[in-house]
């Protein structure tokens, strides 16, 4: 790496540090960061070679999970204003509500469950994240969703379920046999298709 290379990587590195010294943070600190350094993160050779490149890196996909799952509570919104249009008990008016948000559930309940953190309670403000205390307020609408899609879609997901014990042990290990078995508009689909 050229030395005028590894000076942005520290000087991205410290500004970031300043950042994180005034606990909890929220979007406010950490996108204009990531939008400042997206050059020079897209122009890193991977997988990172060494401790500052490694230390860049770490820092900036963190905080750009966190702004790409925060763009997404506009969706987010308008799912959780739809679900509380839903007579939940028509299975069939909740099945369409999942599998038109399928996309945007799942990839937000990885975010929420696993990067914020498991049992998250949707009254803490703050949470202890990879590298500081992350202000949560501003995903509140985020975590809603995620925790009625998760509430709604896995119990579906099982009850719909297309696939045999011994499909799942022989195709287990492959990744578009994962990909349709978590995919509840995958099992409708081939319900629907064989019937006809």
């Amino acid at each position: 790496m050229q030395h005028f290379e590894e000076n942005k990587l520290q000087q991205a590195i410290t500004e970031i540090e300043m950042c994180l010294k005034s606990e909890p943070i929220n979007s406010s600190i950490y996108s204009p960061w990531v939008n400042k350094w997206k050059d020079l993160f897209q122009n890193m050779d991977l997988p990172p070679r060494f401790g500052i490149e490694n230390s860049f890196y770490n820092y900036y996909a963190h905080f750009e999970h966190l702004c790409n799952s925060l763009s997404c509570e506009k969706e987010s919104i308008t799912a959780l204003h739809r679900f509380s249009t839903l007579n939940l008990s028509n299975e069939q008016e909740l099945l369409n509500w999942l599998v038109d948000y399928e996309t945007l559930g799942r990839n937000l309940a990885w975010f929420v469950f696993d990067t914020m953190c498991h049992g998250l309670d949707e009254n803490k403000n703050e949470i202890i994240g990879n590298y500081c205390k992350i202000d949560i307020r501003e995903f509140k609408t985020i975590i809603l969703f995620c925790i009625q899609f998760h509430d709604y879609y896995y119990p579906a997901l099982s009850k719909w379920d297309t696939f045999t014990e011994e499909e799942k042990k022989k195709y287990g290990n492959d990744d578009d046999f994962t990909d349709k078995q978590l995919s509840l508009t995958y099992h409708l689909k081939k319900i629907s298709e064989n019937k006809k």
